[in-house]
């Protein structure tokens, strides 16, 4: 049985929205210093593209929503539903992305994220 009432539900989720864009923060940190030691690595795996921006979009929707701006994710077309690459830096570039974008956009904005695949003949 879950006890929690409504408002301590959403302070639950929005603690670990705050832990896990804080845990992009330090690996951000950490990167930065390998890539200055030279010994970056990335990790190839196949991953859900679309799920994995869902999750940039649902940890940085409460601070777009503190700044009046809101958050779009649309595809169009047929995208993948798996990619190989390392979604652990896609997440850390979207976020980046993502967030200087709510910062330098006007109150009640729209910041559209759009996904679209493309032929790319070798």
């Amino acid at each position: 049985e879950n006890s929690l009432s409504a408002s301590a539900k959403s302070m639950v989720r929005l603690c670990q929205d705050a832990s896990t864009y804080l845990t992009y923060l330090v690996n951000d940190l950490l990167d930065y210093y390998q890539l200055k030691t030279q010994v970056f690595q990335t990790e190839m795996r196949e991953f859900d593209l679309m799920a994995t921006l869902q999750g940039v979009i649902d940890l940085l929707r409460l601070k777009a929503g503190a700044a009046g701006v809101t958050l779009k994710l649309t595809s169009f077309g047929k995208v993948p539903d798996h990619f190989l690459s390392d979604p652990e830096r896609l997440k850390q570039v979207m976020i980046n992305l993502v967030t200087n974008a709510i910062k330098y956009s006007p109150k009640e904005s729209q910041i559209d994220i759009r996904v679209s695949s493309m032929c790319v003949s070798s």
